[in-house]
């Protein structure tokens, strides 16, 4: 049995109510509904009741209510029915029970509804009285000014408008200093303004006391500490297990008309809009060209972005070298780089750009500049829009270049800063 204000007026709503009524349906149950109108307000049927197999009769009560919708009575009848016997609500018995304990259950009700169990170490502090108070004011005075378009009244809503503000920023700084002065006590009590509170916290100290394990253990042996650092570095330089297979693997291979004439250009493969590393190419141009693109969409009042991205260990490691790590004096065993390229060499830069010179193709909602082996994609807002939907409209962009980019991180095994 399901009994509650369903909104819906079977008699009258039409399509809303064959909806409802083939949901029961494909349900097996089937609306109980009172002889009488429910709502006050709109003088419809609104709140009955769906039950399956049950001898169900619902009432709507006609005395004084505060709600604008009437309370229901439901008389459900159990196995053993009289047929030559009815039942009828004596209304003023009714009421004089209500009178008793409306007192005792409308208190309940009231404290159930203002009342919410949190846990204490996410408890956080309410404003004061008078600081709230002060805000409706000023929202008012507010409405007020804007409605009747009166310069006076903008001033005073400004003035009051300004004075909380400036209420509730004392308020937490006393609150801020209260928190710092608690937060080494024992307890399980909340940290009020703790994301304020960690601005305002001493570093922690930088040298390397101890590891733990992964039962738990806490080793501080200096041998076992360095020798755990080098099965740690193992597994990061280790060769990588992952390859960049072509989209088309399956299709059989495509023979080209002009296979066997020569390239226009003499770059071949190396993307046009990377620039270092490379001759005729020089990393100047390319910011030149980041800030022009920049300025072009400033004039047009259009919200515009710029994601900086700095690839993890693009060709700064050794490949086919060995190295040891030292923790306290004491040294590990020889560990094995099986990544990366020799740091100054010519070649490696040319072998990194070649590598990613298709990395343009997977953020076509951006543009992209390359440095070197960083990455700058600038993005822009629907132009001519409202503010809010070029908002909206930019994070929707910037949230699908962040997974384009860390799509293509995986696929090419290089990771990101």
């Amino acid at each position: 049995m399901i009994l509650g204000d369903f909104n819906i007026d079977i008699e009258q709503d039409g399509e809303k109510a064959d909806t409802i009524l083939e949901r029961m349906d494909s349900c097996c149950i089937g609306p109980v509904v009172p002889d009488s109108n429910t709502s006050l307000r709109s003088g419809r049927t609104i709140d009955y009741a769906a039950s399956i197999c049950v001898d169900l009769t619902i009432q709507a009560y006609e005395g004084d209510t505060t709600s604008d919708h009437k309370s229901l009575l439901g008389v459900l009848v159990g196995n053993k029915t009289s047929t030559d016997e009815e039942s009828r609500t004596i209304w003023p018995v009714f009421t004089l029970i209500l009178s008793y304990i409306f007192d005792y259950w409308g208190k309940m009700e009231q404290r159930t509804r203002s009342q919410q169990n949190i846990f204490l170490n996410h408890a956080r502090p309410s404003i004061p009285q008078n600081l709230v108070k002060l805000h409706a004011q000023s929202r008012s005075l507010s409405f007020k000014a804007k409605r009747k378009s009166d310069i006076e009244l903008r001033k005073e809503a400004r003035r009051l408008r300004n004075l909380p503000r400036f209420e509730l920023k004392s308020f937490h700084k006393e609150q801020l200093v209260k928190q710092l002065k608690e937060m080494h006590l024992p307890g399980e009590t909340s940290g009020l303004f703790r994301s304020k509170t960690k601005n305002h916290l001493r570093q922690v100290s930088s040298s390397l006391k101890g590891f733990f394990s992964s039962s738990g253990e806490i080793i501080k042996d200096s041998q076992i500490m360095a020798n755990m650092v080098a099965d740690h570095c193992k597994r990061l330089f280790e060769a990588p297990v992952m390859t960049r297979r072509h989209p088309y693997v399956d299709a059989p291979p495509v023979q080209w008309e002009n296979a066997a004439e020569p390239i226009p250009t003499d770059w071949g493969i190396l993307p046009g809009n990377q620039s270092g590393f490379r001759a005729g190419f020089r990393l100047q141009t390319r910011e030149f060209l980041l800030i022009e693109q920049i300025s072009s969409y400033m004039p047009n009042s259009s919200l515009t972005a710029t994601a900086f991205v700095d690839f993890k260990s693009a060709f700064d490691q050794l490949r086919d070298r060995k190295a040891v790590i030292e923790v306290h004096g004491n040294l590990s065993r020889w560990i094995k780089i099986n990544r990366g390229g020799h740091q100054g060499s010519s070649v490696t830069p040319t072998l990194f750009i070649t590598y990613h010179n298709d990395m343009g193709d997977f953020m076509p909602g951006a543009m992209s500049f390359f440095f070197a082996d960083d990455l700058s994609a600038v993005l822009t807002g629907q132009i001519g829009n409202r503010f809010k939907n070029q908002r909206k409209h930019l994070e929707c962009r910037l949230h699908t270049l962040f997974e384009q980019l860390e799509f293509y991180a995986i696929l090419a095994v290089q990771p990101i800063n």
